[in-house]
């Protein structure tokens, strides 16, 4: 071998004995989006109180290795005691849908299981009062509607974080707004929330945006 192709080949050992290994980096995006709302009623009087709740939420998440994933869910409990009938009426529910319109409106509906006992004086004898107890399976579907109103609240935060090969940053946006809320519920052929005012009633949305960096 010659001396120039001696101190070509030379050079090239060296160089890839020096040179650093290539790292590899491992990357992910995850995506959230969501929508909220929520609605509380309360109520008392001389003869009893109550309490009803019902709240539902759109989300929309994704990260870089799939297709957006929709999901709607909805859910509400409600409880009425009327002591100077006896009467109590409770319901819980939940359904996988919600009409939620983003920080405007929304419109939710929850088939709620009832159970509990209704109570009334009898035809025949004012003065005897029998019960009876709410059958199995007995259903009433709460539903609520809600409009916003006032101004919109907005917050964002930031954060990054790094530690040895590991890297994180993440964005997240929240928004609310107050609303009015008007609902129903019926049961025995009347209106369980007739005249009931919403006690809270509020708009929500939320983005969350989060990048992963992994070297290794």
């Amino acid at each position: 071998m010659n001396r120039s192709l001696w101190i070509a080949a030379l050079a090239c050992a060296v160089a890839a004995t020096s040179a650093p290994a290539r790292a590899d980096v491992v990357s992910t995006l995850y995506q959230f989006r969501g929508n909220e709302a929520s609605a509380s009623f309360q109520w008392w009087n001389d003869c009893g109180m109550g309490n009803a709740t019902i709240v539902g939420g759109d989300d929309v998440s994704h990260d870089a290795h799939g297709a957006p994933i929709e999901s709607a869910v909805a859910y509400a409990w409600f409880d009425s005691m009327n002591w100077c009938t006896s009467s109590y009426v409770a319901g819980w529910g939940v359904v996988d849908s919600a009409s939620i319109r983003r920080l405007e409106g929304a419109t939710l509906s929850v088939p709620l299981a009832l159970s509990g006992q209704t109570c009334a004086p009898s035809p025949a004898d004012p003065m005897s009062w029998s019960c009876d107890a709410i059958a199995p399976g007995t259903q009433a579907t709460f539903t609520a509607t809600l409009s916003a109103v006032g101004p919109t609240s907005t917050g964002t935060t930031m954060t990054h974080t790094a530690s040895g090969a590991y890297r994180t940053t993440s964005r997240a946006t929240g928004s609310s707004r107050a609303a009015s809320a008007t609902a129903s519920l019926f049961y025995g052929g009347r209106d369980l929330l007739a005249g009931v005012q919403a006690t809270n009633a509020q708009l929500a949305y939320n983005a969350t945006s989060a990048h992963w960096f992994y070297r290794f």
